[in-house]
């Protein structure tokens, strides 16, 4: 993780990748629509909250959010409960969180599941 983003810093560092201003409407509009979705149950595998669910979650949902707003939010919430009891993505969340594979497969998990909600 700290590989991934040092190296994306790195690229971004003077804000050509993408700006500030995006950054900031992107995290807020994903935050935004988890707080909507899933209120208090957000980033939770249990009763505390799951750092590496938030950054897969966050991700996904800020990927979805590249192709238009989202207008299905019981979809949206369909999904999350669906990635919650994915097995493989519990394993991604729960130990080793920070290996390329945990990683690699909670991001790629969590975007498949929001890629297509309307």
């Amino acid at each position: 993780m700290k590989e991934f983003l040092n190296k994306y810093m790195g690229k971004n560092r003077h804000l050509k990748l993408q700006s500030e201003d995006q950054l900031s409407k992107t995290f807020s509009s994903a935050i935004e629509i988890a707080d909507k979705c899933f209120g208090n149950r957000a980033f939770k595998l249990g009763t505390a909250l799951n750092v590496a669910v938030f950054d897969s979650v966050m991700v996904g949902i800020a990927k979805r959010l590249s192709k238009g707003s989202i207008q299905q939010f019981s979809n949206l919430k369909e999904r999350y409960e669906s990635l919650l009891n994915n097995p493989k993505f519990i394993k991604a969340t729960k130990s080793g969180t920070s290996s390329e594979e945990s990683v690699r497969d909670r991001l790629q998990l969590a975007t498949e599941a929001f890629a297509n909600v309307e």
